[in-house]
């Protein structure tokens, strides 16, 4: 067994697809030990890569606000754009169906009168 520059092990005698498969486990035991809350993605920093959108979902739901009478957000996460918006409608609701959202969501969004479904 040795290591390698960047710290991984390489057990001596074990083929390179078994030592690959062995670093993946060792990257993805990782990544599954890192918190994951809300909609924060801190952790993959400079890691993930997105394609931009063709449209603005923050401008949408902001040009649209001062007119309704009731607002739906679906997979709130922890709630972070929902509770950035101001002057909400009467009948504003929010769901959230990964359960270890579900009360980062509630405790940010309680304090704003809102029921989560």
């Amino acid at each position: 067994m040795r290591r390698t520059p960047s710290g991984s092990i390489i057990h001596v005698g074990m083929t390179e697809e078994r030592q690959r498969n062995r670093r993946f486990l060792e990257w993805l035991r990782a990544e599954e030990a890192e918190p994951f809350k809300g909609w924060d993605f801190a952790h993959l920093q400079g890691r993930m890569v997105e394609e931009p959108l063709p449209w603005d979902y923050a401008r949408i739901v902001l040009e649209a606000l001062p007119a309704a009478e009731a607002l739906l957000d679906m997979g709130t996460g922890g709630g972070e754009f929902l509770s950035s918006l101001r002057s909400l409608p009467p009948d504003t609701r929010a769901t959230e169906g990964y359960a270890p959202n579900v009360g980062i969501a509630r405790e940010r969004l309680e304090p704003l009168v809102l029921r989560q479904r």
